[in-house]
């Protein structure tokens, strides 16, 4: 599989934005968070010269699309299950709010790239919403989701607030619904993900007081955050006891 974001890194406040060559260019309305199969036949469905049709990608919308893995389309072998019918999805990023922005209007946008490991997807969308300040100020956010089966991915709601962390980030059960969601945030950007063992873990700062998705106040603090991205099964592992040369 193959995950990638969309978001204008160089203009992260969605502001006007203007070019000697091109004169006033207006940012993208629409960003997406995508993963792809990296199928082998993809010469015989013509992938190769004329890529991937948007009708041949599934939206993963939250309220229209399930958060249970009993549902069929999150079901290897079930007719009606994802890869089946579709070489891949993506999540329709929303929109948030910035006087300064064109329009004043923000559009979500991946800033920090996806990791995937084990087949558990992690990925961070930043956000902006109601900032009446400086277009990094409190209201702007890192939120890092864990989708805990790439290959069965239930919808998570990408501007949840703040508090509504997934059910649990120390253990990682794929068979369970509340595996998948947020699982923590930060204020402002944040750093890249990284593998560390059997978590992922990304630093950032977050504010002393925290409210809704809208309403954060308070100093930030610098912080790093973990979660689970991998079984804790035990097995054998190889040691060197001696090189015989």
């Amino acid at each position: 599989m193959v995950s990638a974001g969309s978001g204008d890194s160089n203009n992260p406040t969605d502001a006007p934005e203007t070019y000697a060559t091109n004169g006033s260019v207006t940012p993208p309305t629409l960003n997406r968070m995508l993963v792809l199969a990296d199928r082998q036949d993809s010469l015989n469905l013509g992938y190769d010269t004329s890529g991937i049709p948007d009708a041949n990608l599934q939206p993963i919308t939250y309220g229209s699309w399930t958060t249970t893995y009993s549902d069929p389309r999150v079901t290897p072998g079930d007719p009606l299950y994802l890869f089946k019918n579709k070489t891949g999805y993506y999540y329709t990023l929303k929109d948030g709010s910035l006087p300064s922005a064109v329009g004043g209007v923000t559009h979500d946008k991946i800033l920090v790239s996806p990791l995937t490991k084990l087949g558990t997807l992690f990925f961070s969308i930043f956000n902006i919403n109601g900032n009446s300040g400086f277009g990094c100020s409190s209201n702007a956010f890192t939120r890092t989701f864990r989708e805990c089966d790439i290959l069965r991915p239930l919808a998570v709601d990408t501007q949840v607030q703040a508090s509504s962390t997934v059910g649990d980030i120390t253990t990682l059960n794929k068979g369970a619904d509340d595996c998948s969601g947020l699982a923590f945030y930060f204020n402002s950007l944040s750093s890249q993900l990284a593998d560390a063992g059997d978590r992922v873990v990304q630093g950032g700062a977050v504010s002393a007081k925290t409210g809704s998705f809208s309403q954060q106040v308070g100093a930030n603090t610098p912080d790093i955050k973990s979660v689970k991205d991998q079984e804790s099964n035990r097995g054998f592992r190889m040691r060197t006891w001696r090189v015989i040369h």
